[in-house]
């Protein structure tokens, strides 16, 4: 496997057609012990300004003769705008994402994290970690908005997304939580050629589509 980052500023539409193929692991924040009324108003701010539904990235599929398919992403904040493009060469035709959701229960509110991408020919443990692909000093900048810019926000998504990989860098959480994968690998998906999907995250629901751009 082998990947090649590449930039660009083009925007893509929005579609319509619904389409499913994602494993998910789910984070579950059980309780919270902020030590402060401040720090709760800001954790208020940060899951009010989320918008209900967002997408973090939109991917075209473009498969090979020898078998293997160039998956090309386009990762964006939550103010659409696209923070990062990254290519990504992957063995097999039939490609699976997997996700990181963080469910925080005070707030019933879900932070969802691009993880990883397998095949029908890769198993998920030697997947493509694409974690790192649209972070900035730690900063994952599919949370990145106009309205989140302070500091105390870009470090909460920072401890976010370091939880969700490690386990690690959330302080104020106590760290009994359930963790599950669900593995989806009996959906029978192939992505069509030349066509452009996105992701679709909801924030309150806690799901995930995939659907035609």
């Amino acid at each position: 496997m082998e990947k090649e980052k590449k930039k660009t500023k083009k925007k893509i539409g929005l579609g319509l057609f619904a389409c499913a193929a994602l494993a998910a692991g789910y984070v579950g924040f059980t309780r919270l012990s902020l030590n402060s009324q401040q720090e709760a108003e800001r954790l208020e701010h940060i899951v009010s300004s989320l918008q209900e539904e967002y997408v973090p990235m939109k991917f075209k599929v473009d498969y090979k003769e020898d078998k293997t398919a160039e998956v090309s992403i386009k990762y964006y904040d939550q103010d659409g705008k696209q923070t990062s493009r990254m290519s990504y060469i992957v063995n097999g035709t039939e490609l699976f994402f997997d996700f990181k959701v963080i469910h925080l229960a005070s707030k019933d509110a879900y932070f969802f994290f691009p993880y990883s991408i397998y095949t029908n020919v890769t198993e998920p443990a030697n997947g493509i970690h694409i974690c790192d692909d649209y972070t900035e000093n730690g900063m994952p900048l599919i949370y990145k908005a106009k309205n989140l810019g302070e500091q105390e926000d870009i470090q909460f998504f920072t401890d976010l997304l370091s939880y969700a990989k490690t386990g690690n860098g959330v302080n104020e959480v106590d760290l009994e939580y359930g963790y599950s994968v669900h593995d989806l690998n009996d959906f029978n998906i192939h992505f069509m050629r030349d066509t452009t999907y996105k992701v679709v995250c909801h924030k309150q629901k806690g799901g995930i589509e995939i659907l035609e751009d």
